[in-house]
């Protein structure tokens, strides 16, 4: 099980990157502003939501997610400012699910197969929502929250290389106030 459990971790720590490429890649650069906010915006409008509900329920829980969770708020792509970006993308990768569950795993001294069979024994005989909300809830957003941060990296090299350079200006004020945003007729 810790082998699963560490290629799942390589694989997510890599996922980000690899889906703010694919997205700066691939898409419009006229498009860029609005498909980074509102990826942004409904991935955090969702982790609220669940999390709201969840507090009904489960205070704790939704307190410690939400703790573990804000910076994800700070998580947006800055082009003129890759190594920011980076150093946001790190930021999340401590804050991440993987990270806390290694956390808790160094606190109480158990491996981490011992920790996710007791969180499957929880699921099943309990009925505890924890690794639902976990993966579910809070993994989501987190990984909407590293690509966002890590696609710094992607503008800053597209930039560098001097692709569609007619939009440089729009690209480097990536912004998410209202004048990015104003339709133009």
């Amino acid at each position: 099980m810790n082998n699963a459990f560490y290629a799942f971790l390589a694989f997510s720590t890599a996922l980000p990157f690899l889906l703010s490429g694919l997205v700066v890649l691939s898409s419009a650069r006229d498009n860029l502003p609005q498909i980074f906010l509102l990826s942004r915006c409904f991935s955090l409008l969702a982790l609220g939501m669940f999390l709201s509900a969840l507090a009904t329920l489960n205070f704790s829980l939704s307190f410690l997610i939400g703790i573990f969770s804000f910076p994800l708020i700070f998580a947006k792509p800055l082009p003129n400012h890759p190594f920011l970006g980076v150093a946001l993308a790190l930021l999340l990768q401590i804050t991440s699910p993987f990270m806390a569950l290694s956390a808790v795993g160094t606190y109480w001294g158990l491996d981490i197969g011992d920790i996710l069979k007791e969180a499957a024994f929880g699921w099943g005989v309990h009925g505890m929502w924890t690794p639902m909300v976990v993966w579910c809830v809070w993994y989501p957003a987190w990984l909407v929250g590293c690509m966002l941060a890590s696609a710094s990296l992607w503008l800053w090299v597209s930039w560098i290389r001097g692709e569609e350079t007619q939009n440089l200006t729009q690209l480097n004020k990536i912004s998410f106030e209202k004048e990015s945003f104003d339709v133009k007729s």
